[in-house]
């Protein structure tokens, strides 16, 4: 360990009244140093409170998300839209060759102008978005979990409808990444209840 030899306080202080100065960077009520210690030991009280009720990361390689969300296959998509949920769901799957489970799902979306030009154009769009799907254990056809998931983002029209058409795809491209996202979260987090 290093340390220092003291300091003679004496001679520091000489020439300014007899007040010794204080180190810098250090308070004179000495909070700084306890509260850093309180933090440090209120966040190990937390852990240890976690580990306690048997709290592990959601995807942790030992967890029953894992292996649950590697054999899930998912269903065809209809439309262009669904394409993009799918697509974002393939991508959150940590996929194996050969399904257990299948993800059926069906899409809704609705779109709602929300601010009127004084000529009585839509300028921005609210888009809403449901999913309501399904998982399948394949061999024996019994439906293991069922749940809706919902998600809204929104738009700007603007002068060219080329631009504006872009807008529309951009919010439907973060719509179905919204939706896929939630859908993954609730399957992961209730695999506990379903998954061997």
């Amino acid at each position: 360990m290093w340390c220092s030899r003291p300091r003679d306080v004496r001679a520091d202080t000489a020439g300014l009244g007899g007040q010794p100065s204080k180190p810098s960077g250090i308070s004179g009520s000495g909070k700084t140093g306890g509260t850093a210690a309180a933090r440090r030991l209120l966040i190990g009280a937390g852990l240890a409170l976690l580990a306690g009720c048997g709290f592990s990361p959601l995807y942790h390689a030992d967890s029953a998300a894992r292996p649950a969300l590697a054999g899930i296959t998912v269903a065809e998509p209809d439309d262009s839209f669904e394409f993009g949920l799918r697509e974002r769901l393939v991508s959150r799957l940590f996929q194996a060759s050969g399904g257990v489970y299948r993800l059926d799902f069906e899409t809704e979306i609705d779109e709602e102008g929300r601010a009127i030009r004084p000529d009585a154009s839509v300028n921005r769009f609210t888009v809403r978005g449901t999913a309501d799907y399904t998982l399948t254990e394949i061999a024996t056809g019994i439906v293991l979990f069922r749940d809706t998931v919902n998600a809204t983002t929104a738009y700007s029209a603007v002068a060219s409808p080329f631009a504006t058409r872009s807008a529309q795809n951009d919010a439907q491209e973060r719509l179905a990444q919204a939706l896929a996202d939630r859908m993954i979260l609730r399957i992961s987090a209730s695999a506990g209840d379903w998954a061997p």
